[in-house]
């Protein structure tokens, strides 16, 4: 038989799909009470629904509201033992929606629920007692639910799973001051463009906090809230169509101003716009002159083809001025570049003369100064920009992206007379206006921070984007005809070396050291070097460390797959191949370098390599795991490693069921040893997986399954790494036999001896296995041993958590034996070590072991203090093991300090966290906080 039960919102209960219904709201909320707690004794239960009668008159009520039960449920359902206990019959199996808080594999799964209140509107006449339990539940599953969509929110952030804006509705229903749930839902509706929506939702914030705490909101929050009136504004008013971000309106006014100056004759400077190429640089500049008057205007355009010729440019704007303005000059001599650089002189001179004596004013606009020829370009210094400068205004922009002088923009800039603006890529928030209000319903569910990152804040590619999607094509990132044009222009600007250098970056995911790709191609690193610089300096490419490697990639997604798609699929294929086996010779089979791991992982999968593309998909999602020890990070070295490795667990499980179907897919046609491999990597961390996500039934059964098969193929490796994570699932299930089976099966694995490491680990589960029998002595000699060897020059650096242990593990001992300082000196070792190498992984249990302890010495502060410690990285990691000790202890504390309130909640949660694992010790800390409670009458 199976019950599920819905205590979230409206309370329902169904048996084998049926629905219950129960006439009286009383016996329903008797079953709901048994339904939850599954033991209750008799007391507990006429004390708690009949608390206003006598109290033969409440057992009385009780056995006749039993009876109605079974008489309804049948008597398979609710188990009487003798005078005291009434249970939920415990072969049944109950399915509870209030389980999904507490699951740490369900984050997703909290949007399906309908509500977070529990037994909603289920009061009940005369019985305050139930009343209270309800109340003291409420709250704390509600603060449960907040702390899980918080974590679904900031992970969807990240992820993109879910839209951050269901959380952050969700969240903000039952915690109505989170402010960065308010700030979260203003970004995604001003991401969408719906700034009328994100300012509805800071005024309702803004009023709600004022009114109920005479607040208001956080300076981040009201900072965008200005962004989103300023966005409004922005679409509510016309708007020159070549504007498009800040940027261009600080170039539209340096023009202006300048200009103004220009034309009354005051002193000016000349303006020069740099950026990238696709930044609307021309855009702005013809935009501008459309609508000013002009009347001497020359407009002069260079090409990259003559950019080498000395003397060119310089030439072609003497020709034009003097053709203008009827300046006569002599015919240049060519025979030697000092004859032709002083013609260019005398030249010049003469034209700034002749626009003196007319007393002109020209406006000369010259585009593409990145191709002005370097000779040249030292005269348009001297001569243009300067001696004529109360006769001619230059507007010119330069394109970092075909820049063959890097130089000159560093000289620009270090004129007086010259006023630089830079047209630097969108940033995120610049994309975001930039996209504010140009998407209808089709736009809906974009996702503007994956368009920045794919676009860089390319204002070119974004209108590609954005064309596309208003278009509705399924491929929201192709380049339309007109951006091939200017790429096809930048290509050919590159030598052939730099373009085929570009090419080869655009296989590689993460990017690529340049020693790798030297070996790769067979050319030599010094020009490589070369080439690379040269497209850095265009910022087409840029460098970055990735885990210790220094590397470099496409600055843009979108440009590298247009580069990629023009490659013939035969030779990119065949790249990706050569590729992987280099990396192969790179990466041992124990390779720990997720650099490596990544890139064979990304290279074989694009070559379609069968076998390797999964060996190298699960042995990299082992990496990510090991890295966040099985879902919670063990070391945060910043937020960006910390993305790069983090896996929430419903990517976890997915990718799971992923490799099952290519399993499953490929069958027979891979060679047995290849199959057999790829089985043993599934069925290990499949098992793990589930064993440390507290589902060990399950779990044990794919272990069981590794382990079979690694004897069968004499696999030690993996044959010990089972074993293991057998005597894992034993502490789990405090299953000492199972535990020290298995300790003993890994010590008869041939060559033991080399596995110092596992070793050393083993030695401290024997010890606990003698803590549990209470053989303390032989215990602290073992974990001394186990200290002794993982602390040795080969381990420490990589052992520390595992010594960690022992030293807790040691605290426990004496804390057994009720020496509570020795026991305190331990553990503090133990956290002393995590936060000294920057430990996250199992601070939470040392911090609460350290804390009862305490608690145990009528230390009351400093338990506090611990436990305070140990709560907050539990609610950062959504972990839950021992979690209830800390509570209970705190309930005692807090009824001690009359905190009465206080104490009912932090034992309610003792409750709800105890029957996560069920495990002995949190049972009876929890009994005992339940009789302090209880005596001093708060129970």
């Amino acid at each position: 038989m199976e019950i599920d039960v819905h205590f979230l919102g409206t309370p329902s209960i169904s048996i084998d799909g049926g629905k219950v219904h129960i006439p009286q709201r009383k016996l329903t909320a008797l079953f709901l009470y048994l339904l939850f707690n599954l033991r209750c004794t008799r007391d507990e239960l006429a004390a708690l629904f009949w608390c206003d009668f006598s109290e033969d008159s409440a057992r009385q009520n009780l056995r006749n509201g039993l009876y109605k039960l079974k008489n309804l449920m049948g008597d398979d359902v609710i188990v009487t033992r003798g005078n005291s206990i009434v249970e939920i019959n415990p072969a049944l199996v109950i399915r509870r929606d209030t389980d999904i808080l507490v699951a740490e594999d369900t984050v997703d799964r909290l949007l399906t629920l309908p509500s977070f209140i529990f037994l909603d509107r289920l009061y009940l006449k005369n019985a305050e007692e139930y009343d209270k339990w309800v109340v003291s539940i409420r709250a704390i599953y509600e603060k449960m639910a907040q702390d899980r969509l918080e974590k679904g929110m900031r992970e969807s952030m990240h992820t993109g799973e879910h839209p951050p804006e269901e959380y952050a509705g969700r969240l903000l229903a039952i915690a109505p001051y989170h402010e960065e749930a308010c700030r979260v839902l203003m970004q995604q509706y001003g991401n969408r463009g719906m700034t009328a929506e994100a300012i509805r939702v800071y005024t309702g914030f803004a009023r709600r906090l004022e009114s109920e705490l005479n607040l208001e909101p956080e300076a981040e929050t009201r900072e965008l809230y200005r962004l989103m009136l300023e966005l409004r504004a922005s679409h509510g008013k016309e708007r020159r169509s070549w504007v498009v971000y800040p940027a261009h309106e600080r170039a539209v006014l340096a023009m202006t101003r300048e200009y103004e100056a220009f034309r009354a004759g005051r002193e000016c400077r000349h303006c020069i716009f740099l950026g990238d190429m696709g930044m609307g640089k021309s855009r702005v500049i013809h935009g501008f002159l459309e609508t000013e008057e002009t009347p001497e205007l020359i407009q002069m355009k260079f090409e990259t083809t003559s950019a080498d010729i000395p003397y060119y440019a310089i030439g072609k704007i003497i020709d034009l001025l003097a053709e203008r303005f009827a300046v006569r000059l002599s015919g240049p001599v060519y025979h030697d570049p000092d004859s032709l650089k002083l013609y260019n002189i005398i030249a010049m001179d003469a034209i700034s003369g002749a626009l003196k004596a007319r007393k002109v004013k020209l406006l000369l606009v010259l585009e593409n100064i990145e191709s002005i020829d370097g000779r040249s370009m030292d005269l348009v210094f001297s001569h243009l920009l300067d001696k004529c400068r109360g006769e001619v205004l230059v507007i010119g922009e330069y394109c970092r992206s075909y820049c063959l002088n890097h130089i000159v923009p560093i000289r620009l800039g270090l004129l007086q007379n010259v006023c630089v603006q830079e047209m630097e890529a969108l940033t995120e928030q610049e994309t975001m206006a930039y996209f504010s209000g140009k998407l209808t319903e089709s736009g809906d569910g974009v996702d503007l921070l994956e368009i920045h990152r794919r676009t860089s804040g390319i204002l070119m590619l974004l209108e590609d984007v954005l064309q596309n999607i208003r278009a509705g094509r399924s491929e929201v990132y192709g380049v339309r005809d007109s951006t091939l044009v200017k790429l096809a222009e930048l290509f050919a600007s590159l030598s052939t070396e730099e373009y085929e250098c570009l090419e080869l970056l655009t296989l590689f995911r993460n990017g690529i050291e340049l020693e790798t790709l030297a070996a790769i191609t067979g050319r030599s690193s010094l020009g490589l070097i070369d080439a690379v610089d040269r497209l850095h300096q265009r910022r087409l490419v840029l460098e970055e460390d990735f885990e210790g490697h220094l590397v470099v990639r496409l600055r843009t997604a979108m440009i590298r797959d247009v580069i990629y798609g023009q490659i013939s699929r035969l030779r990119r294929v065949e790249l990706h191949r050569l590729i992987a086996r280099h990396y192969e010779t790179l990466c041992p089979r124990d390779c720990r370098d997720y650099f490596y791991l990544a890139e064979l992982k990304f290279h074989f999968d694009r070559a379609g390599c069968r076998y390797e593309r999964i060996y190298y998909a699960m042995r990299e999602l082992w990496h990510r795991l090991d890295y966040c020890d099985e879902f919670f990070p063990t070391i945060k070295s910043g937020q960006e490693l910390l993305n790069t490795f983090y896996i929430s667990k419903g990517e976890t499980y997915a990718e799971f069921a992923a490799y099952a179907r290519e399993l499953a897919a490929l069958g027979d046609t891979l060679p047995a040893e290849q199959n057999e491999e790829l089985t043993l990597m599934y069925d290990y961390l499949m098992g793990r997986t589930l064993i440390r996500d507290s589902r060990g039934a399950e779990g044990i059964v794919y272990i069981h399954r590794m382990v079979a098969l690694a004897e069968r193929l004499d696999r030690d490796d993996l044959l010990l790494k089972g074993y293991m994570e057998m005597v894992y699932y034993g502490i789990k299930t405090e299953n000492e036999a199972l535990m020290r089976e298995n300790i003993r099966n890994a010590r008869r694995i041939r060559q033991f001896s080399r596995y110092e490491t596992e070793n050393g680990v083993l030695l401290r589960h024997e010890a606990l296995c003698d803590i549990m029998s209470g053989d303390y002595g032989h215990a602290e000699a073992l974990l001394f041993q186990s200290i002794e060897l993982l602390e040795s020059p080969r381990l420490k650096n990589y052992s520390y958590i595992h010594v960690a242990a022992a030293y807790d593990y040691l605290g426990l001992i004496y804390r057994r034996q009720g020496d509570y300082e020795r026991s305190a000196q331990w553990l503090g070792k133990a956290i002393r070590l995590c936060l000294e190498k920057n430990v996250k992984k199992s601070l939470e249990l040392f911090y609460e072991d350290l804390g009862y302890t305490q608690f145990l010495a009528e230390d009351y502060e400093g338990a506090k203090a611990n436990f305070a410690q140990s709560a907050e990285i539990y609610s950062m990691f959504d972990t839950y093991w021992l979690r209830s000790i800390g509570e209970s202890c705190m309930a005692v504390i807090a009824a001690g300090e009359g905190r009465q309130a206080d104490a009912l909640q932090y034992f309610r949660r003792a409750e709800i966290y105890s029957r996560k694992d069920h495990t002995r010790e949190e049972l009876a800390v929890l009994e005992t906080s339940r009789q302090a409670l209880q005596q001093m009458g708060i129970l």
